[in-house]
């Protein structure tokens, strides 16, 4: 087995000291060898950016959103990204311009999830993936089965039972040799169904699709 990419280079955003000092320690105990930057506010983009594997920040409000948006708008490659939030309604504010940063790369969780949840999640976005915590996933999805039908984006047609499954292995970064595997499928249905998700999700890639996925509650990690 090949080793794990570790993340080396981590920036940490939240105003409380308390909060900002605890993850700096959750992260620095999983990834020993990362340096870890702490700040109280995002400030000039460049000075931290070069190098940077993934960020963590603290989402209180739109304004907190619009702060990152600014910053992800310089030109270097943005890095994976997680983010707390302090509540389920900021989910649906999440600028697509961030998702488009951090070509999907992001981790969406609430303020109080566990240490280990952050870990996983900076290990995950810096994998190239994305990841919502399971409950605010569950959260999504009722959010999205409690609306009338006429609320619901007439952009998208419904993904089918068997593609919401290949949807679910597409967002945790499987292939489609690796997801034939698992579900007990061809290869090439595999890549038929892929073909499909992305098709009824308008997406031009999978990363896009896993982003789209997430803000609609469709795949969680």
């Amino acid at each position: 087995m090949p080793p794990v990419n570790l993340p080396a280079r981590l920036l940490v955003v939240c105003a409380s000291p308390l909060v900002r000092s605890g993850l700096v320690a959750g992260l620095g105990a999983a990834f020993v060898q990362a340096r870890i930057h702490a700040l109280p506010a995002l400030g000039e983009p460049r000075l931290l950016w070069d190098g940077l594997d993934a960020a963590v920040g603290e989402i209180r409000g739109v304004s907190d959103w619009l702060a990152w948006q600014g910053w992800l708008a310089d030109p270097e490659p943005a890095p994976g990204l997680v983010f707390l939030l302090s509540g389920p309604e900021l989910l649906h504010e999440l600028p697509p311009a961030i998702e488009a940063s951090a070509g999907g790369r992001i981790g969406l969780l609430g303020a109080d999830a566990e240490p280990a949840a952050v870990v996983a999640a900076v290990q995950a976005v810096h994998s190239g993936l994305a990841c919502v915590t399971g409950d605010w996933a569950a959260r999504l999805r009722g959010e999205a089965a409690a609306q009338p039908p006429h609320d619901a984006p007439d952009w998208i047609e419904p993904l089918s039972g068997r593609e919401l499954e290949v949807f679910a292995l597409l967002s945790q970064g499987f292939n489609n040799l690796e997801i034939a595997a698992r579900l007990g499928i061809s290869r090439h249905t595999a890549k038929f169904h892929v073909s499909q998700i992305l098709t009824k999700l308008g997406a031009a890639s999978r990363t896009e699709a896993v982003a789209m996925g997430l803000r609609l509650g469709l795949v969680g990690v």
